[in-house]
């Protein structure tokens, strides 16, 4: 384990002063940034006013260089020095491709091994693992990490590699006792047990472990009654390793902070927020439709509380130069399809302000679509 834990938020203080210094050092190595940062003295930005006059870094400012400058003028390893490359997963803009060192990759799996010693195990749980394996880094290194701590894995992938059926048929057949998955996924799953009459409820699966998306309490908690099992979130970054998760008996995600500086910040005035107010992890997903601000999280966990509705998909795309929300949703077989439709679309204006035109989807549609994806892309920009 390259770091101990650290013993008090003394320490941690301490160890964020240093390192906010050598973080801002090492990146004035990069041509990229010797120009954002211009006039920052490294020295200084122990300081709190200091470390705020560094400009904030979005992806889209990275997806605009040409391939050659981002390799060139952002990152720093040297060939010899690049043990993997990890592609972010985002589903808009096109991807980035980040070169993890030899010297990065044991403090990445840290970040991976803290997410089971948060969500709790045991000897002898397995570990059914339905994420990608690709070039996008997470299914892997939980792979990884898994088998280090001595959680045996089933490298299930994804839908795409291994189709739907097939993962439940390994589920019950090899009794995992914990499901890492996107919570998209998790659902999908259980929707496709439902049609076949299985209850999952009954299953070995005792503790869901969500990553790669949104998680509202409306998801969590039908993804936990679906299942039967404990559910608990977790969140990282392709740019760093996961960052934080949560843990039985606790609200909220413990964050690795002596591997990172997390700061929650006002969306507005974009400073950090007063401890106890809500802010946003500097990004956050949302909508803009004629002049109305959707969020995607809210927009999400309405969706998930809507019985009628078994799974969506929501874009913005705009006709005859009027912006337009088009919703496409999928209904059990029995559900009075055009009831739900004028409900839903009811309830949307008065809880939006917009209304949506809806589009009734068979089964199973939308699940074939996210399968292949890295996260489901259940929230779609197309003007």
């Amino acid at each position: 384990m390259p770091l101990p834990i650290p013993r008090s938020r003394a320490e941690i203080a301490a160890l964020q002063q240093q390192r906010k210094v050598a973080a801002v050092k090492n990146a004035l190595r990069a041509p990229f940034h010797q120009t954002r940062l211009k006039g920052i003295d490294p020295e200084r930005v122990a300081d709190p006013a200091r470390w705020r006059e560094i400009p904030l870094l979005l992806k889209e400012d990275l997806r605009a260089l040409p391939p050659e400058q981002y390799f060139s003028d952002f990152c720093l390893a040297k060939p010899h020095e690049i043990a993997e490359y990890w592609r972010s997963g985002g589903v808009t803009g096109e991807p980035l491709f980040y070169p993890r060192t030899y010297a990065d990759l044991p403090y990445c799996m840290l970040g991976f091994d803290r997410t089971f010693q948060c969500v709790g195990f045991e000897t002898g749980d397995i570990c059914h693992m339905s994420l990608p394996l690709g070039i996008h880094p997470a299914g892997q290194m939980w792979a990884r990490s898994a088998e280090n701590l001595g959680i045996g894995t089933i490298w299930a992938g994804a839908g795409a590699s291994t189709p739907s059926t097939v993962q439940l048929s390994l589920i019950a057949g090899l009794k995992p006792t914990i499901l890492l998955t996107m919570s998209s996924y998790g659902l999908h799953l259980a929707n496709l047990a439902e049609a076949q009459g299985i209850d999952l409820r009954q299953s070995s699966i005792r503790k869901i472990l969500c990553t790669a998306e949104p998680l509202s309490q409306a998801k969590r908690e039908k993804l936990a009654a679906m299942w039967g099992a404990e559910v608990f979130d977790c969140f990282g970054m392709t740019e760093a390793s996961m960052m934080g998760a949560e843990g039985p008996g606790t609200e909220g995600y413990r964050i690795w902070t002596d591997l990172f500086f997390i700061e929650v910040i006002d969306p507005t005035t974009k400073a950090p927020a007063p401890e106890g107010a809500p802010g946003m992890l500097v990004t956050t997903g949302f909508f803009k439709v004629r002049g109305t601000n959707i969020d995607h999280s809210e927009f999400e966990d309405f969706m998930f509380r809507s019985p009628e509705v078994a799974d969506f998909k929501v874009e913005v795309v705009n006709v005859g130069g009027l912006d337009e929300l088009v919703l496409s949703i999928e209904v059990s077989p029995e559900t009075d399809r055009a009831a739900v439709v004028a409900h839903l679309a009811r309830r949307t204006k008065m809880k939006f302000a917009v209304t949506p035109r809806i589009n009734l989807l068979e089964r199973g549609t939308l699940a074939r679509e996210f399968e292949s994806s890295v996260k489901a892309p259940r929230f779609v920009d197309r003007r």
